[in-house]
């Protein structure tokens, strides 16, 4: 039995690639091993891994029926590796086939009654992900991002696909990667793009209603194993809408737009954002909202006047006819009127 080799950092992704295609990680060294020196017969293996005679059967059966090697009679009985191109078209196609029933299964077994539960614990960086894919996916307005360089490659391509179906996506990153390098790896990918340090969090926030966050020292991989929550709460999400946009108007721009992304507004934030960046007073506009001390819904049509930001007061003034109203987001307090959409004309 060979002393354990230490793998490099190339070696140690793959392995774990070949661990979320469902090998133990034995057999993702076998398979390794397989794939860098081709053909080998048992004894072969034990000479080069560090497994005994017993495991290495179990393993070389068990990877043959998951589809990684064949067996090729004579003496000595040999294996090889087949190639990874043919095992992920065909996991590709096993995954299409699979994900096409599961969905279809989900969508008829998920009860209307069925309540969320406000806050979860997602325990591992998988479920952080798979979490903040949800929360994008499910977004259909606007998605806040903030987050490290490496953590916003495992969304990206949600994110892309988000801003495919008119979803506004902002990102603000935090890194000690030099502002050029960062231009660099991320410019082309999103229109709403700045960096700032320090960072705050790692947060993921769609529709101002429902969040996923981790801690920043978690995050940049100072506490170990990552972690993070779940809110499915809208105060919560809003806490961190605030405190995103704080960060937000003091960051560093990457990317610096022509103009504003879109005529309606659902996300206050947002709409107060783009007033300040593109000079929308004075624009005429439809706004949508509730009365604050009433609770009257109104439609009315009118022009931005002016707009507050401070660390305790973020909202807009609107004029309709003779009236002067200011505009708040949600949970407002002090506005005239809490905003629900906002149309610029």
């Amino acid at each position: 039995m060979a002393s354990p080799r230490r793998l490099n950092q190339d070696e140690a992704t793959v392995r774990s690639i070949l661990i979320d295609l469902g090998l133990t990680e034995n057999e993702a060294d076998v398979y390794l091993s397989l794939i860098e020196h081709g053909s080998m017969s048992a004894g072969d293996m034990l000479r080069n891994l560090n497994l005994r005679q017993p495991q290495l059967y179990d393993i070389t059966s068990s990877l043959e029926r998951k589809g990684f090697i064949n067996a090729v009679e004579g003496r000595p009985k040999r294996f090889e590796a087949i190639r990874p191109e043919a095992i992920l078209l065909a996991r590709e196609e096993t995954l299409r086939r699979n994900r096409d029933f599961f969905l279809s299964w989900a969508r008829a077994k998920e009860g209307a009654e069925y309540i969320q539960p406000a806050l979860i614990n997602a325990r591992n960086f998988k479920a952080v992900i798979n979490n903040a894919i949800q929360v994008v996916l499910d977004a259909r307005h606007s998605v806040y991002v903030e987050s490290t360089p490496d953590i916003l490659d495992e969304i990206a391509p949600v994110l892309g696909l988000a801003m495919s179906r008119g979803v506004r996506v902002t990102v603000l990153l935090f890194s000690h990667t030099p502002l050029l390098e960062l231009q660099q790896k991320v410019r082309s990918q999103f229109r709403d793009l700045r960096t700032v340090h320090p960072g705050q969090f790692f947060t993921v926030i769609g529709d101002d209603r429902q969040s996923v966050f981790m801690p920043r020292s978690v995050a940049l991989g100072r506490d170990g194993s990552r972690y993070g929550y779940v809110f499915r709460d809208r105060d919560m999400s809003w806490f961190l809408v605030h405190n995103y946009f704080n960060a937000w108007y003091r960051a560093t721009r990457i990317n610096v737009s022509s103009g504003p992304a879109g005529k309606v507004y659902y996300s206050h934030r947002l709409a107060i954002n783009d007033i300040m960046e593109y000079g929308l007073n004075g624009r005429s506009a439809v706004l949508t909202g509730v009365m604050r001390e009433s609770g009257k819904s109104v439609t009315m049509e009118g022009r931005i006047l002016s707009f507050t930001v401070s660390e305790d007061i973020v909202n807009f003034t609107f004029s309709s006819g003779d009236e002067k109203y200011t505009v708040g987001g949600y949970d407002s307090q002090v506005e005239d009127i809490e905003m629900v959409a906002l149309e610029v004309l």
